[in-house]
């Protein structure tokens, strides 16, 4: 029931040659009507025998028709005033209250709408709102009040597109043979629209350019008032072709902080700048800065030169980037790979950064594969193993300290760690040998009526711990080596340095 015959305004009359004047019947392909009921899902009240093609449909009430039904007929013949989408694939449920167009084609009743008639995209009054519905015979019957207590209605911004002139009128300047966008100079005020499509309470998605360079704006839980996304949207999702993050997001609310528009900063950043103690703060960009922090070592090279600088120009670095870049921002944000793995691949960096903690979870092995290095700073270090702990070297030291001249490194004087085992070894051939020395002095009180038996006996065991340290003696007898080697190959760790 929704196409109909009705009958133009009275200066339309047509006049016959007698003069006389007779309404001249019209055809309404559309129809202007208002919801009353609206079938969200299979759990609905008037969802009808045919459910499939009943989800998303409604009961509405036509405010021009042929024929005189009653408020009481709408409830008790649903389907004669059901009426569903238009279009097969995209449908813009309407609410109770909600203005509407109305038609029927081949025996099925449709709908087109919402209707905009406030521009507001929450919600917009029906214009025939309490008035009566017309019929050709005169008759009217009031439409009566219409409201959803379940239907919070807002007075959210109509989304709009505004003009960013370092995005929207770039201007060539040619510098030598370079050129580039010289963002001070514009082309025109006047930019072309995007497909938008705008939920009832602060959320959208938007399908534009900014001059020819495509992106792709998600929004979701936007301020009331707030006519445009911002970098602190609820949440929000940006793809983006050309132009930076803060490019993008140029009008986003007054900072209470600078008194001008927020700039979008990273998280574990805008928390670094609440810790009191500066030398404290930790962040991306704090870590990034340093010359070690982008993977450049630093240390001094042969000719005695530092190598290795920081980046002066560390906000241009991680702020500055103009080109093609996925943007998301949420009050948390879960990546959950149920059944299989999740893959995390960057040509350059990854960086990480926490306000609070971080922690790495995982049921077998923990493994870092790293082409120079893996280093740690931090206040305390911890191991917990709960059966051992292994640290193997392959070809250099293992050294526990750093000595690496400043400023790369401290300078810490370090020596070779002890073997335990060859310790104990040594230790217990020395006390044989002292052992030794007792028999043979011994030995040599009892035979001292013999010229040179003393001394003799004495010179063995000399010659023993000789041979024990590994002693290399001069022709002379004497030594010039304070640590024997083969002690100290037994004892002295060749590959483990502590400071």
């Amino acid at each position: 029931m929704g196409s109909t015959f009705t009958t133009s305004p009275d200066k339309y009359d047509q006049t016959s040659l007698l003069g006389t004047k007779t309404k001249l019947p019209v055809y309404l392909q559309f129809v202007p009507g208002v919801v009353l009921k609206v079938i969200t899902g299979l759990d609905s009240v008037s969802i009808g025998g045919n459910e499939n093609r009943n989800i998303g449909s409604i009961i509405a009430q036509p405010h021009i028709s042929e024929k005189t039904f009653s408020k009481a007929s709408l409830d008790s013949s649903s389907e004669t005033f059901r009426y569903i989408p238009l279009l097969r694939g995209i449908q813009d449920v309407p609410t109770t209250g909600d203005p509407v167009l109305l038609c029927t084609m081949g025996g099925i009743n449709y709908y087109l709408g919402p209707l905009n008639t406030d521009g507001n995209p929450n919600f917009n009054k029906d214009n025939f709102k309490n008035k009566s519905v017309k019929t050709v015979n005169g008759k009217n019957l009031p439409e009566g009040t219409l409201e959803t207590k379940l239907f919070r209605k807002g007075d959210y911004s109509r989304l709009q597109k505004l003009l960013n002139p370092k995005l929207d009128s770039p201007h060539l300047k040619v510098d030598g043979d370079t050129a580039f966008i010289d963002p001070t100079k514009f082309l025109s005020n006047t930019i072309h629209g995007d497909l938008v499509l705008e939920g009832r309470h602060g959320n959208s998605l938007r399908v534009g350019s900014r001059s020819k360079n495509p992106y792709f704006i998600i929004s979701n839980g936007r301020g009331e008032n707030s006519p445009i996304e911002t970098s602190l949207d609820g949440t929000i999702l940006g793809i983006f072709n050309n132009g930076s993050i803060r490019d993008h997001f140029n009008l986003d609310p007054i900072s209470e902080k600078t008194n001008t528009n927020y700039k979008f900063s990273l998280a574990d950043e805008e928390y670094a700048s609440t810790v009191q103690d500066v030398d404290a703060r930790r962040s991306i960009s704090k870590t990034f800065t340093t010359s070690m922090g982008r993977g450049l070592g630093g240390h001094e090279n042969f000719g005695g030169d530092y190598i290795g600088t920081d980046d002066s120009e560390i906000v241009k670095t991680i702020y500055g980037y103009d080109k093609n870049q996925l943007f998301a921002s949420s009050g948390r944000i879960t990546f959950n790979a149920r059944d299989e793995s999740m893959f995390l691949a960057s040509r350059k960096f990854i960086h990480l950064g926490s306000g609070d903690n971080m922690t790495f979870s995982c049921g077998k092995t923990f493994l870092i594969d790293s082409a120079t290095s893996v280093i740690t700073k931090t206040n305390l270090f911890k191991v917990q193993a709960l059966d051992e702990v292994v640290i193997n070297s392959k070809n250099k030291h293992i050294t526990l300290g750093n000595p690496e001249p400043p400023p790369a490194g401290d300078g810490d004087l370090v020596q070779p760690a002890v073997l335990g085992t060859g310790l104990m070894m040594q230790l217990v051939l020395i006390i044989y040998e002292i052992q030794n020395l007792a028999y043979a002095t011994a030995s040599a009180i009892e035979g001292r009526s013999d010229i040179g038996a003393s001394v003799s006996k004495m010179q063995d065991i000399v010659d023993a711990l000789d041979n024990l340290m590994g002693m290399e003696l001069h022709d002379d007898g004497s030594s010039s080596e304070m640590i024997p080697k083969t002690i100290s190959d037994i004892i002295l760790s060749k590959k483990v340095r502590l400071k």
